[in-house]
């Protein structure tokens, strides 16, 4: 399946949805909980929350053959259920949870913590219910690396040149100048990672998708960048060309 390609790459934190509690998750026990935390690192890019139908949601994570099967077999649609449940509790226990809820009007018996008896062909009315899965309300960032208590003295031809004419770089520059020999995107990455900023709010500032930048970071862009947003990106983490 596609998420399964990402497993283990730690460069998805840098999307800011993600958190290294997904990226620790066992592939085998936890399995749902992991697929749904991919889906939701690239369903919600967007937005903040998204609404889902369950046989949908089961779907876009790969479930297909198992929902086929749990339509003759009684056993196979509770461990279903029940392994969904362990997985909406598991993100929802995150440090920057993931959350899942069910719409308002759905059955009492579909609450997992409520011990009440399930009606006659339960299965098809769950999967055919709807909820809300939401990204967590505030996203994790990078600690920003503690500053040089010295400053360093200006010389007389450093004062007078002027700061870079991108209006959205900032006043804080990086501590740490890459070197020019490097990769245009190491150097990038290096500067934004000193400066603290989070890959999901350069981007943003950039107005430019989070894949895209983590792209251009890793030098895996697969067109040619432009000037314009070559210059717009050295200005903005203090670089020079």
């Amino acid at each position: 399946m596609w998420f399964e390609k990402f497993a283990g790459n730690d460069y998805l934190r840098e999307f800011g949805y993600l958190t290294s509690e997904a990226l620790k998750l066992d592939p085998y026990r936890e399995k749902m909980a992991l697929r749904l935390a991919y889906f939701a690192l690239f369903a919600l890019q967007q937005h903040k929350n998204g609404r889902y139908q369950i046989v949908t949601l089961l779907k876009r994570i790969g479930y297909e053959q198992e929902i086929e099967e749990a339509k003759t077999n009684r056993v196979t649609a509770l461990h279903l259920k029940r392994s969904f449940d362990r997985a909406t509790n598991t993100l929802g226990n995150f440090q920057y949870p993931y959350k899942f809820d069910y719409d308002p009007d759905v059955p009492e018996w579909v609450d997992p913590d409520k011990k009440i008896k399930k009606p006659q062909g339960w299965f098809e009315i769950w999967l055919q219910l709807h909820g809300t899965l939401s990204q967590p309300e505030v996203l994790p960032k990078r600690k920003p690396e503690p500053s040089k208590t010295e400053t360093p003295t200006q010389t007389p031809v450093e004062a007078k040149q002027p700061p870079p004419p991108n209006k959205k770089s900032k006043s804080v520059k990086s501590n740490i100048k890459p070197s020019s020999s490097q990769p245009f995107g190491q150097r990038v990455r290096e500067a934004r990672l000193s400066k603290g900023e989070s890959l999901r709010s350069m981007a943003k500032e950039l107005n430019i998708s989070p894949s895209r930048l983590s792209q251009i970071e890793n030098d895996r862009y697969p067109h040619k960048l432009q000037p314009s947003l070559i210059a717009e990106i050295l200005a903005y983490v203090g670089l020079k060309d």
